[in-house]
């Protein structure tokens, strides 16, 4: 009874291991699984005639990691921009400054750029 125990117990063991090491062990040229996304922001600011003081505006932007690769990224806006990391999560923006010129006859902002996702199973 106890050797019959033992070699089930070992058969379930080997086949363990050979399970976790094809899952680890991904064959030669596998990629996985992948979908690809455009986005497009548009930002109207409409004409603000009495404006009080400098206005800012802060648009998020895309962030790259091991399951997502950010390509083409385009801003185009009359008014001049700055990019910058926030401290706290380290989220990326655009930080448009625009002059009161602007802001009296209001101004658009486009932000357009495309996203490769990768498959990303949780264990």
């Amino acid at each position: 009874m106890l050797r019959r125990f033992l070699s089930c117990f070992v058969l379930l063991l080997v086949a363990l291991v050979a399970l976790l090491s094809a899952r680890a062990n991904k064959p030669e040229g596998f990629s996985p699984a992948s979908r690809k996304f455009s986005f497009t922001y548009d930002v109207h600011v409409p004409a603000t005639k009495d404006a009080q003081g400098p206005l800012l505006l802060w648009v998020p932007l895309p962030q790259e990691d091991g399951y997502q690769k950010v390509e083409d990224l385009r801003i185009e806006s009359p008014v001049n921009y700055t990019k910058g990391q926030e401290s706290e999560y380290g989220n990326t923006y655009a930080l448009f400054r625009p002059t009161a010129e602007q802001v009296a006859s209001g101004f658009d902002v486009n932000v357009r750029f495309v996203v490769t996702r990768q498959e990303h199973k949780g264990s």
